[in-house]
Parts: C-alpha cells; structure tokens; sequence
C-alpha cells in the first residue's frame, strides 16, 4: 500500500515504512499510512488494520481494490495526469496525538480483541516499552532544547566577531583613504 501511495506522489519520501514481521513495526507502519488513507476518503480504521496483520483473507485485496478506485478518481479529475501534491490531513474527526498514536492504541486493542482467551494482550507486552520511549524521548527533546539554544548563543557569538571585523575592516580603510 505504501509503495502504491508513493508511485501516485501521495506518500511523502520522509514517511518512514519499514518492513518487519513483528506486531510492533506492523502498527507504527499502519499508523504511518493511515492519515493518508483516510484523507483519500477510504474506510479504514484500527479493526481494518488488525485483519490485515492477521492476514484475513481478503482484506488486504478489499483495500487495495477501493484505493484502486479513488485513484483511478483522482487520475480522471487529472485529464490523466498524476496528482503532485501532498495531502493535508488536518481535519480528521478523531482526537489529535503525535505521531498517529491514537490510531496506533486503536489497533493494538483491536489485535488484542482477537487474541485468544488467555493469551497475553500486546498491550501489556508493550506497556513496559512504551514507557521506556517516553523517557527516552523526553530526554531527547531536553537535550533538543539544551542543543537549540547553545547553537543560537554560537550563532550570536560568531555574528557578533564577524560584526566586530567588519567594523575594524572599515576602521582600516577609512585611515587609508584619508592618509591617501
């Protein structure tokens, strides 16, 4: 599906699909795709996704059949031509989170449903991982901070000098002209 949404420039370069097997690399890629898809206006929510990872037959064909559809759409209303545009999906009616984990929740929980009884839910293998990216990605942002403004005091430090020479620099040719 991705490869599909890149070949028609709807999927920027700096979305990130990576291609695993494991349940966790599955969601973050569907996460990735979904804005997309929904912006497409195709019916896609987390208990879609979760058939697709559990590979139900048919699924995968049923999306990729209905993208087929509103591409061959958007082609048309291009007289032909591919659409060269990026998708701005801003307005979707569900709760704004970073990085699609709203989405992301949701279909661990729909894989969870379809777990069998007894069977150890995905979201308490993942719980202690999870909380492990938070911290590390709030440390990141600290360090993000600590680094942006060290870099600006750099920047004000080396314009200051370069000021500072092309003051001199100035100083040195007015007292040239004038013993001239």
């Amino acid at each position: 599906v991705g490869d599909i949404l890149r070949q028609h420039n709807l999927l920027s370069d700096s979305v990130r699909l990576v291609d695993s097997a494991t349940s966790q690399t599955k969601v973050d890629n569907w996460g990735r795709l979904e804005p997309v898809l929904v912006g497409l206006g195709l019916k896609f929510d987390a208990r879609t996704a979760s058939r697709i990872m559990a590979e139900q037959r048919g699924e995968a064909s049923k999306l990729i059949y209905r993208l087929k559809g509103v591409l061959d759409g958007l082609e048309q209303a291009q007289n032909g031509q591919k659409v060269d545009y990026p998708l701005s999906v801003t307005t979707l009616n569900r709760p704004h989170r970073d990085d699609g984990m709203w989405f992301k929740d949701q279909v661990r929980k729909a894989v969870d449903r379809q777990a069998p009884k007894g069977a150890v839910s995905m979201s308490l293998r993942l719980a202690r991982f999870e909380e492990e990216r938070n911290k590390h990605e709030e440390k990141a942002h600290e360090l993000e901070r600590q680094y942006s403004a060290e870099e600006r005091q750099r920047i004000q430090m080396r314009r200051g000098d370069l000021l500072a020479q092309h003051r001199e620099r100035q100083q040195q040719t007015k007292e040239m002209e004038q013993s001239v």
